[in-house]
């Protein structure tokens, strides 16, 4: 059996399908692209046919199944990934979920101290 072609996908394509992989909404994925939601839903959903998804969580799996995007990324997402199926989890993404709970901290004291 072959492995199924990796489909080429614009600059953008990957910029909406890494944000997506990393669990941003298109609302925000749009604020760090600089478009609009609804721009990126599109985006979404040119990728996931050039990919031949039925969604954009669909294309994000079919992504790394193809090499597209690596597994492991070094974030929080992949570290709970890596617990979730039982892995090792690597240095970078136990670094950056320690990170996530110093952010989450600082958050909950600024918010303390606003009220």
């Amino acid at each position: 059996m072959t492995a199924p072609a990796r489909p080429v996908l614009t600059g953008m394509e990957l910029a909406v399908l890494r944000g997506a992989a990393e669990g941003q909404t298109y609302a925000v994925l749009g604020a760090r692209l600089g478009l609009n939601e609804k721009s990126v839903a599109k985006i979404a959903v040119r990728l996931g046919r050039k990919i031949g998804a039925r969604n954009i969580t669909h294309a994000v799996h079919l992504a790394h199944h193809v090499g597209l995007l690596p597994e492991c990324q070094g974030d929080r997402a992949s570290y709970l990934r890596h617990l979730k199926r039982g892995e090792p989890t690597h240095a970078v993404c136990r670094a950056a979920n320690a990170q996530h709970a110093v952010e989450q901290r600082a958050g909950r004291l600024a918010t303390k101290e606003l009220a």
